[in-house]
């Protein structure tokens, strides 16, 4: 779907899942979290993509680890660089 640029069709399959993420591996995790950020970008919603990283981040314990992502935390800075605070953008990356 990102391939045809169908952004509402990415955030209408993956919604359901944003709302109550399947228990699952992390692997599974980060990619829900990478391609709903982008998403979020493409469609304008650059808060939402930045609060959905952040929320990746919350939470965390000694079982559930956060493994390095520099795609999805990048998706913060670029969120900015979008939007066009370049303040931000630079702050971020």
């Amino acid at each position: 779907m990102t391939r045809l640029d169908d952004t509402a069709a990415v955030l209408e399959l993956l919604g359901p899942y944003l709302e109550s993420p399947p228990p699952g591996s992390p692997f599974s995790l980060l990619m829900l979290c990478t391609l709903s950020s982008l998403a979020l970008v493409h469609a304008n919603q650059f808060e939402r993509a930045r609060d959905l990283v952040r929320a990746r981040r919350r939470g965390v314990t000694p079982q559930r680890a956060v493994y390095p992502s520099p795609f999805v935390d990048a998706m913060v800075g670029l969120s900015f660089l979008i939007q066009g605070d370049m303040w931000q953008a630079k702050r971020r990356s």
